[in-house]
C-alpha cells in the first residue's frame, strides 16, 4: 500500500519544469531527452544484485534514501508502487560533531546540495512520467503510523547515520514483508581487519586527525546487519556484488531479510 492517509508526513508538492543546471546527480542515469547523464555511481545493468534479486512486480515499495531516484524508476518500471523518503530540507544531516567545525555552515551548505540532489529525482520522475511518491523528513521520524509496505529498501543509508539500528528498527516497523539493506562490502576494506576476528564487528569510521570525513559514522559488516535483521524477525540471505563507482568499483553486500 502507498503512505498510509493518516500518516504525519504528506507527499512533497511536485517540482516541474526542472533544467539539468538544476539538479545534482548522484546516480548516473539516461534521461529521456537529454541522453547519459555522469553521477558518482552507476548501477545501470546491475540493479536486480544491487537489491537483492527481490520480487518487485506488484508490491509496494518505501525506498529510504533514493538520492538521484535511479532505483526508483527502476524498481517502477519492475511494476512495483513506489514511495521514496528522504531528508526534508530543514532537517539536520548526522554529521559528526568534530570539534571545530562550523556545523551550521556545513548543514547550510548540504541544504543546497539537498535541494538540487531531489531535484534531479524530480527532473527523472518527469521524464519517465513515473508515479512515485516522494516524502521527506528524517529517517528517526519512520513509525507504523506510515502504514505497510511490502518492500522496505536502505541502501548507502546506514553508514551515514548515527544510529544505524534506530534507523533499522523505523524501517522494520512499516515493512510488511521484504527488508533490503545493501552496503559497501568489509571485504572492500582491506587494511580494516575488524571483521577477521569478529564478523559482527563494526569499524568506526571518524578520525579525530581527519575531520574533513564528517558524513560517515559505520563500516558495518554484512554479519552485522544480518542478525540486526534476525533480531527484529526476519530470516537473511546475503549476496555480494561489485558496482561502478566514478572510475573504479565497490565491492558491495545485499542482505535481504524476509519476514516469516
Amino acid at each position: 500500500m502507498p503512505l498510509a492517509a493518516d500518516a504525519p508526513l504528506k507527499p512533497a508538492p511536485e517540482r516541474l519544469g526542472l533544467t539539468l543546471a538544476d539538479c545534482d546527480f548522484y546516480h548516473t542515469v539516461d534521461v529521456p531527452g537529454h541522453g547519459v547523464v555522469q553521477g558518482q555511481w552507476d548501477l545501470r545493468g546491475k540493479e536486480a544484485d544491487y537489491l537483492g534479486g527481490v520480487k518487485l512486480d506488484g508490491r509496494s515499495v518505501l525506498e529510504i534514501g533514493p538520492a538521484s531516484g535511479h532505483l526508483s524508476f527502476w524498481m517502477e518500471k519492475q511494476g512495483a508502487e513506489v514511495t521514496v523518503f528522504d531528508l526534508a530540507e530543514d532537517g539536520r544531516w548526522d554529521f559528526v560533531p568534530f570539534h571545530g567545525l562550523d556545523l551550521q555552515h556545513e548543514h547550510d551548505t548540504r541544504k543546497v546540495h539537498l535541494r538540487r540532489l531531489q531535484n534531479s529525482w524530480w527532473l527523472l520522475r518527469e521524464a519517465h512520467r513515473a508515479k512515485a511518491q516522494a516524502v521527506y523528513g528524517t529517517v528517526y521520524q519512520i513509525d507504523p503510523s506510515f502504514g505497510r509496505f511490502d518492500v522496505v529498501t536502505l541502501n548507502s543509508v546506514l553508514l551515514h547515520l548515527r544510529d544505524p539500528m534506530g534507523a533499522m528498527i523505523n524501517a522494520a516497523s512499516v515493512c510488511g514483508k521484504t527488508l533490503v539493506v545493501t552496503e559497501v562490502g568489509e571485504d572492500h576494506y582491506h587494511r580494516r581487519t575488524p571483521w577477521k576476528r569478529n564478523p559482527m564487528a563494526a569499524s568506526f569510521i571518524p578520525r579525530a586527525a581527519r575531520p574533513q570525513g564528517f558524513d560517515a559514522w559505520f563500516n558495518l559488516p554484512a554479519g552485522l546487519v544480518s542478525e540486526m535483521m534476525q533480531i527484529l524477525g526476519f530470516r537473511t540471505t546475503v549476496t555480494k556484488h561489485k558496482q561502478a563507482y566514478q572510475a573504479g568499483h565497490y565491492r558491495m553486500y545485499t542482505v535481504v531479510g524476509e519476514r516469516p
